[in-house]
């Protein structure tokens, strides 16, 4: 982990929580510049259409390290996040901090509206991707979401690549997320994220 090698702690990386304020998504186009080719012939390219997705949340990590500050955590904060930048608002900075258990974590959030995500834990199994698909489009409450990978070969070690990470061919693996509210009282078991590993794949599960 990045804080382990910046400032020689043992953080363990255990399990976290994620409360999605709110998400957006845009059609934006990217018009690439216009160029002359070897004859002196002007070329305009078209517009690259794309997809993006503007969406705020807060993010509760549980750790065994119990020495972690604010100032390491504030340090060690991601500039990029699935291709795009992340932003931290001023007045959500006081809100990055260490503390002792989920609910004390959950009443220093700053938004109230928000919706926590997790596996969607009904008794009927999906026999494929469409039947997922009709469900989600059923319910207000269910969205896909990728929480892993599943690999087509064996990862490998990849020369100059950043932070030695190994690279491997691999497809998504896809699930319903429920989007849930957390009442205090109740148990948030079902609100927390673990990563798992295997031979054949990497995942998150509830």
């Amino acid at each position: 982990m990045q804080i382990n090698k910046r400032f020689g702690l043992k953080v363990d990386f255990q399990e976290f929580a994620i409360c999605l304020h709110s998400y957006s998504f845009h059609k934006r186009g990217i018009t690439k510049e216009q160029y002359y080719t070897i004859n002196d012939v002007q070329k305009i390219p078209g517009i690259v259409d794309s997809r993006q997705c503007d969406f705020l949340l807060s993010l509760l990590i549980k750790v065994n390290y119990l020495e972690l500050d604010k100032e390491h955590i504030l340090a060690c904060l991601p500039q990029k996040l699935c291709g795009g930048a992340v932003h931290i608002g001023l007045p959500n900075l006081s809100s990055v901090d260490v503390y002792n258990d989920f609910k004390h974590a959950v009443e220093a959030i700053p938004l109230t509206k928000g919706k926590w995500l997790a596996i969607d834990d009904s008794n009927n199994p999906f026999n494929n991707v469409f039947d997922m698909m009709s469900k989600i489009e059923k319910r207000d409450d269910l969205v896909a979401g990728c929480v892993g990978y599943h690999f087509l070969e064996l990862p490998e070690d990849k020369i100059g690549s950043l932070d030695n990470i190994q690279h491997v061919f691999a497809e998504p693996i896809l699930a319903a997320v429920r989007m849930s509210s957390f009442v205090f009282g109740d148990t948030h078991e079902k609100l927390i994220w673990q990563y798992q590993k295997n031979s054949t794949s990497l995942y998150l599960t509830n």
